[in-house]
């Protein structure tokens, strides 16, 4: 269970910057329960073999609010953000031009009951599925969020998730694009009981399901 700390762990008011990993976690790599990190710059930041050019975090119960990830890149999943653990939050923060080389070009996160609530992904590319978020998990939310500009070379240009019950409002998804022989400019759905409703979609491209694709 990652540790079963009782501790919280604040990392707060930092600029990490050309940092590199060999494997996972470029700037930060936590294993533990209780995280906080907020209000960060995590800039050019890289892990070259797995997950995430900006975070890597095994954990519950965790937050990551306010911070902005700008051209972070990882060879697997995760870009910016590489997240495994239940009842995690990502809201406030800034994702742009991160890049992963198979799925989650911002963020790669896997769990229950997640939020992820009031964010814009700008820019950002994945070399298979999630051009801005790929999701394996239950019961999240993803809410008042701003897709604009990402891309995936095959599903999901900004988001693909294998979920079930997942609630997707209120978002806009402007100008994201799927693989020319793909699915889903916007949303890739591989799961079951998805609820989507007043999202804005504009301009998005896909071979099939410009906007939306899978089961609903």
């Amino acid at each position: 269970d990652y540790g079963a700390t009782k501790y919280t762990c604040n990392v707060t008011n930092n600029y990490f910057s050309d940092n590199y990993a060999n494997v996972s976690g470029g700037g930060i790599y936590l294993v533990g329960n209780n995280t906080i990190i907020s209000k960060n710059t995590f800039l050019n930041n890289k892990a070259t073999t797995t997950a995430a050019g900006g975070i890597t975090i095994h954990g519950h119960n965790s937050v990551v609010s306010d911070n902005v990830f700008k051209s972070n890149k990882a060879g697997n999943s995760g870009g910016a953000v590489y997240w495994e653990g239940n009842n995690a939050k990502f809201t406030n923060n800034e994702i742009s031009n991160c890049h992963s080389g198979t799925s989650g070009g911002g963020l790669y996160l896997k769990g229950a009951s997640a939020t992820i609530k009031n964010n814009k992904f700008t820019s950002n590319s994945a070399g298979t599925i999630g051009g801005a978020i790929q999701l394996s998990s239950k019961n999240v939310k993803i809410a008042k969020n701003k897709f604009t500009k990402n891309s995936a070379a095959y599903s999901g240009g900004a988001i693909y998730m294998d979920s079930k019950n997942a609630q997707i409002t209120s978002n806009t998804f402007t100008s994201n694009k799927a693989g020319s022989t793909s699915s889903g400019g916007a949303i890739r759905l591989v799961g079951h009981y998805a609820t989507i409703k007043s999202n804005t979609f504009e301009k998005n491209t896909a071979k099939t399901g410009k906007s939306i694709a899978g089961r609903i």
